[in-house]
This record gives C-alpha cells, sequence and structure tokens, in this order.
C-alpha cells in the first residue's frame, strides 16, 4: 500500500463545534477491511508515530468502546511482543475518500468532537480526563475492491479495569470511597471549566490506571450555548439518565408544556455523577423518591450531598461542580 498520504485537516465546517482545527494524520496500515469489520492478524506490524506496533483487538470492558474498536498496541521487539501499555480507538466508521476529496460522515463527528475536546484537556494538563497521545486516520484496504477506507483513530494508555470492575474486586473503606468520588467530580470539574458537558456519566466510561480514575468516552459531549441538533434518541447512558434528558426524548418534536424542563446541561452531569456516587456506596441505583432508609451508609455528610445532586427538580439540585468537591473535601477532613 502507498505509505504518502497529505495530513487531512479536520475544521469547523466539516464538524460543527470543534474548538479549532485537527490536523489528522493518515497511517497506512496492513488491515483488510471486509464484511464491515477489520481483519487483523497476530503478525502485521503498525506504525504509529515510528515506532512499530502489533496491534490485538482488546474484548477487556475496561477499555471498551460501544461505538468504536479498541486495539492494544504492542511494540515490536526484533518479533517479540512487548507490551506498550497503549491502546487505539478506532471508530467503526470510515469516512469518504478519493484523491483529492474527502468528507467526514455523519457517524464519525461526534468521535473527531471526542478527539478535539481531548486535545484541549491535554493542553490545560487535565488529571482526571484520559490523556491523548496521538490521532489520525488509519488506512485500510477494502477486500471488495482493494480501494481505500479512512477510520479516525486517537492512542492513549491502556487501562487497567473500569469503575465497575474495581468495586466488584476491592474492599474499600468509607476513606476510599469518598476519594474515589473526589476524582471523578475533579475530572468533570475539568470538562465544565472548559464549558463542556459530558452527559454520558456512568461507571464504564470511568477508567482507572494504577489506582488513578479518569474520566473516558467523551463521545456524547456538548459545549455551553452550542446549537448543533442532537441525534434522535436518548442522549445519556440508560439507567444512569437525568430526568431532564429522559424529558427531552419524550418530548422530541412534539408540542410541550414549557414548564417541562428539556435542557441538558452541566446539572444533568451532576445528577448522573450522583446516580455513580450512590453506586460507589452500595452498589445499586437509587430509583424514584428516595429516603434516608434506602441509603445504607450512616454518614448524613455524605447522604446529603447524593440526595442534593440527584433531585428530580434542577431547582433543588446542586448547580455546579465545585460545590460538590468542596462538600467531598468536607467530608474527606471529617472521616
Amino acid at each position: 500500500m502507498n505509505n504518502s498520504f497529505d495530513t487531512i485537516p479536520i475544521t469547523n465546517s466539516d464538524v460543527p463545534g470543534i474548538m479549532s482545527q485537527i490536523d489528522m494524520k493518515p497511517i497506512s496500515s496492513p488491515f483488510i477491511y471486509e464484511k464491515s469489520s477489520l481483519t487483523i492478524k497476530d503478525d502485521q506490524v503498525l506504525t504509529i508515530d515510528n515506532v512499530d506496533y502489533f496491534a490485538e483487538q482488546l474484548s477487556n470492558r475496561g477499555n471498551k468502546g460501544a461505538h468504536s474498536l479498541i486495539l492494544k498496541l504492542f511494540i515490536d521487539n526484533d518479533g517479540e511482543k512487548e507490551d506498550s501499555r497503549l491502546v487505539i480507538k478506532v471508530s467503526n466508521v470510515f469516512d469518504n475518500w478519493t484523491p483529492g476529496s474527502f468528507r467526514v460522515k455523519k457517524a464519525n463527528k461526534s468521535f473527531y468532537r471526542e478527539i478535539d475536546c481531548l486535545r484541549k484537556c491535554k493542553e490545560r494538563g487535565s488529571n482526571n480526563i484520559i490523556p491523548i497521545h496521538y490521532w489520525g486516520h488509519l488506512v485500510c484496504q477494502q477486500a471488495k475492491n482493494d480501494s481505500l477506507v479512512f477510520f479516525p483513530f486517537y492512542m492513549m494508555d491502556c487501562a487497567d479495569c473500569d469503575l465497575k470492575q474495581f468495586l466488584e474486586t476491592n474492599d474499600l473503606d468509607k476513606k476510599e470511597k469518598v476519594s474515589i468520588c473526589y476524582q471523578i467530580a475533579s475530572g468533570l470539574e475539568e470538562l465544565h471549566t472548559i464549558d463542556c458537558y459530558h452527559r454520558d456519566i456512568k461507571p464504564d466510561n470511568i477508567l482507572l490506571f494504577e489506582r488513578e480514575l479518569k474520566i473516558g468516552d467523551l463521545g456524547l459531549i456538548r459545549y455551553r450555548n452550542e446549537d448543533i441538533e442532537d441525534a434522535k434518541g436518548i442522549i445519556g447512558p440508560k439507567g444512569w439518565i437525568s430526568p431532564e434528558a429522559m424529558n427531552k426524548y419524550l418530548n422530541d418534536e412534539k408540542v410541550f408544556d414549557a414548564r417541562i424542563n428539556t435542557e441538558i446541561n452541566e446539572q444533568s452531569d451532576i445528577f448522573q455523577l450522583g446516580m455513580v456516587f450512590w453506586y460507589i456506596f452500595q452498589g445499586n441505583a437509587p430509583i424514584g423518591c428516595i429516603k434516608r432508609t434506602d441509603f445504607f451508609d450512616q454518614n448524613e455528610m455524605i447522604f446529603s450531598l447524593i440526595k442534593r445532586m440527584i433531585y428530580h427538580s434542577t431547582e433543588k439540585r446542586i448547580k455546579n461542580i465545585s460545590e460538590v468537591k468542596e462538600e467531598l473535601s468536607r467530608i474527606l477532613e471529617k472521616i
């Protein structure tokens, strides 16, 4: 395959809402695209940023992608595989490319927005958002006609597991659980500081890297005051979704009562985070109108904080993530 490709610029006209141009470097790959999937063989070498890697599809839940393929990278050390502790996340949709012409498919726009936001977080030195190391297009050959297809991808660290796996395999005391909540809240604050809403906070999207938790999977992000129409359907994780996100889904394309809140914003993230905090402490999710007896931990400060995070009414719900972090700090001091 020809290894010489120009960098492909992705601009705001290609993907509305991205903050700056994304220069995507096409990476020639030995993989074949057939029957709607990539064929990856053990002995094939993929060169990224002048480093040779073997790639293996990763099925482990701590690094999964719902609309993407996760490939674990091994350094090619004289033909032997050496763990690089890196993965690449590859979109399962390819963009349209012909010599001199490139068009972003609608299904990939959220993938580019995720790359854009991760770049911004890296520039700001965010500690609790997964770090992005490299991005570009994985160029593969189609089996049916030998034409080339371009899959957007980015490189990140390989997570040890996700939050659910971590909680299931570790017996944590109260202070450790509050500390976990603080780390996750710090990651969400890093996003909100750049006026970005995650909208998909759930245990599967919180990843562990050597005892440090980081928020990942930014595919549903939106920015404050951004006028971009969402795809149809539920916006957010089923089981963790905020009331206003459900209202938006139920009232889509209908004339609804203006008193019904359908605005998804930072308070929606706070609701989802409160649901995750509840799960961290007792392994289930609060449904409906909760009572004090529903929460088993006897610490009133913890219960009060979570309750104020998951109020259905945004008038009563905590307004910003800084308040959540301040309260968690007070709780840590008293435990």
